[in-house]
């Protein structure tokens, strides 16, 4: 979510240098960070190998939308036993979630549920392929859908007054 927020705005939030570090493997100074952030917007994830906890790893990719990013779809485990291939992978499958079914937490809470049930059942390793072969129609049904942007003040009182029970006299007073 840091990648979001523009250089001045970092600074204000994070201060001086050295930027807090939870272990020795976080950033600690702003070029550190901006490598970070250059990798993840080149990649479309963020990988966090040991840097806020000793032995856990963080994939995410951020939730945008026509009004700027919301949050991120995250996995986090255990550093044994997971390499550098299978992170990136789980990194490229958050992204096509996070980026293709952003439009409803609901719809990308079941296309999740979706997959880890799928690659479970089947015994199969989830990657790009598997994830758009379990969730073609989801992934297609999101590409086409239209973003209208965040309601105007007039559509929300034009919507309250058509729906309310007294009309117009519902809203005095109130906007």
């Amino acid at each position: 979510l840091l990648s979001n927020l523009s250089r001045d705005e970092r600074r204000k939030l994070l201060g001086d240098e050295p930027l807090p570090a939870p272990t020795p493997h976080a950033a600690t100074t702003y070029a550190a960070l901006e490598v970070e952030i250059q990798a993840l917007a080149s990649r479309g994830y963020a990988l966090a190998r040991q840097s806020t906890f000793i032995g856990i790893y963080a994939v995410a990719a951020p939730i945008c939308g026509p009004h700027g990013c919301i949050g991120c779809l995250a996995f986090t485990g255990s550093v044994h036993g997971i390499d550098e291939d299978a992170l990136a992978m789980l990194g490229e499958v958050l992204d096509l979630l996070a980026t293709r079914i952003s439009s409803s937490v609901r719809e990308l809470e079941g296309a999740l549920n979706r997959l880890v049930a799928y690659a479970q059942l089947n015994s199969e390793p989830v990657n790009i392929a598997f994830a758009e072969n379990v969730l073609g129609e989801a992934l297609r049904d999101a590409a086409n859908l239209i973003s209208w942007g965040a309601p105007s003040i007039k559509a929300v009182s034009d919507f309250l007054v058509n729906h309310s029970p007294d009309g117009e006299t519902y809203l005095n007073g109130r906007i």
